[in-house]
């Protein structure tokens, strides 16, 4: 065992561990970062798509969304349904 190991072990037996609320703390912040990140994930290519419109672009009918009720390929008549940009 060299003198780095042997400190190691000392200092982590003069160290206390730590409180409880430490890990509900942080488990409670990466759900937020979670929840934040599906969020992102979910609406920004329709955010993106939105600013597109709105600068005068088009939607490229060949790209394919994962929204079941959007995009031309939908079953659904003219007028219903989810309202597009």
């Amino acid at each position: 065992m060299n003198n780095f190991q042997r400190l190691m072990e000392e200092e982590e037996r003069r160290t206390p561990p730590p409180p409880p609320e430490i890990k509900s703390n942080l488990g409670g912040t990466l759900k937020i970062y979670q929840f934040i990140g599906q969020i992102v994930e979910l609406y920004l290519p329709r955010v993106m798509d939105l600013f597109v419109l709105l600068g005068g672009g088009e939607n490229d009918p060949s790209v394919k969304r994962n929204d079941p009720g959007a995009g031309p390929t939908s079953n659904r008549e003219p007028g219903t349904g989810p309202r597009q940009y």
